[in-house]
């Protein structure tokens, strides 16, 4: 039996790239969702494209490398407002579960150091007291789930998100990242001939915010080289909408009487495109070894020692890849190098590609061959 608790009501809209990777759609059809989505007519996106100083560095598609093959030659573009409405109906259809909109978890309950429940209400309603075997904590970035469990970190670095979204923009059938100045922008087209482009900041700029957040994310993205041009004739379609800071990690994805999956387990920098991914199969992760811990040592740290390790070996050299990426972001020469480079590397590009669609393991992205095919002032 599953109580699904969420503060929002659905359908609704949410700041995130709204992109999913090629291995993305593998736990959506094991989920038995993939045709349900597809019917909705998302983007196909069939690769990547990353421009800087005003210029397409590279481009590359989703394709075999090194005998990595993606589950499908395209990611998806589709907004949260229909992803996640559908994955609720999906819940809610599902034998043994309750759902619970608008309801605001206020604490966890605890006994003898361990959680064993939580109480919260839903708007000015009574408070209302849960006994459970277990909590999930799936409630993202500054989950209050692991905060309340002692679990939170504070964040090393802080960034901003800003989501709006466009219609009239040429399309690529392609997600696209623009670097610029303490700054990077990305887009992805999704339903409806609309494109999502996510304006990612760093805390030192907010002070141009002045309480006008849609004129900062226009003049910043004029601020990003190239950007103008490439937005010209576009039109915002709906509000701007921000969120931060989107920095976060835990000392564990456990504790007693808790788990958490998704943002809430450790937050990736956005320039990735991991997020959706890694909630996805983190979630399917954590569905096989919950019972398997219920059924044996009990929902504590050491019955739950098997998510943490399926978890580390799926996820452990991409948050490594993507802290490098953010170390790398913030020194702009060692950046603009690198970059410039990969424009000249196809091969090396191709492996990046991969990588970020969630097929290549990281480790086969980054070799000693592939740093030599970067530095090499021949190779192809």
């Amino acid at each position: 039996r599953i109580l699904l608790l969420d503060r929002a009501r659905f359908p609704r809209a949410k700041v995130c790239g709204e992109y999913m990777s090629p291995q993305a759609l593998l736990t959506l059809d094991h989920l038995g969702v993939l045709g349900r989505l597809e019917a909705l007519q998302p983007r196909r996106l069939r690769g990547l494209t990353l421009h800087a100083k005003g210029n397409a560095v590279f481009r590359a598609d989703y394709e075999p490398v090194d005998g990595h093959v993606p589950f499908r030659p395209y990611g998806f573009g589709v907004s949260r407002l229909l992803l996640d409405d559908l994955l609720l109906r999906n819940a809610r259809d599902t034998a043994g579960v309750e759902i619970r909109e608008g309801f605001s978890v206020a604490r966890l309950l605890e006994e003898e150091g361990r959680v064993v429940g939580i109480t919260g209400r839903v708007g000015t309603a009574p408070p209302e007291r849960f006994r459970t075997d277990l909590v999930v904590g799936a409630d993202g970035v500054r989950s209050l789930i692991a905060r309340r469990a002692g679990l939170a970190l504070p964040p090393a670095r802080r960034k901003f998100a800003f989501m709006a979204h466009l219609t009239g923009l040429p399309d690529e059938n392609r997600g696209e990242l623009h670097l610029g100045p303490d700054c990077y922008a990305g887009i992805a087209p999704v339903e409806g001939a609309r494109a999502n482009i996510n304006l990612v900041v760093d805390q030192r700029r907010l002070a141009g915010v002045r309480g006008d957040p849609a004129r900062f994310f226009e003049e910043t993205l004029a601020s990003i080289p190239g950007m103008s041009r490439r937005l010209a004739g576009a039109r915002r379609d709906g509000p701007v909408r921000g969120v931060g800071p989107v920095a976060w990690d835990v000392r564990s994805a456990v504790g007693e009487g808790v788990l958490l999956v998704g943002d809430a387990a450790g937050f990736v920098d956005p320039f990735t495109g991991e997020g959706l991914f890694m909630a996805l199969r983190g979630a399917e992760i954590a569905a096989e070894e919950i019972p398997r811990a219920l059924g044996t040592e009990g929902a504590n740290r050491r019955g739950l020692a098997g998510y943490l390790r399926r978890r580390a070996g799926e996820f452990g050299s991409r948050t490594a890849a993507c802290r490098g990426i953010q170390h790398l972001l913030r020194h702009r020469r060692l950046a603009g190098w690198v970059i410039d480079r990969l424009g000249k590397r196809g091969r090396v590009a191709r492996r990046i590609v991969a990588a970020s669609g969630d097929y290549l393991p990281p480790e086969r992205a980054v070799t000693l061959s592939t740093l030599m095919d970067l530095l090499n002032p021949v190779a192809a």
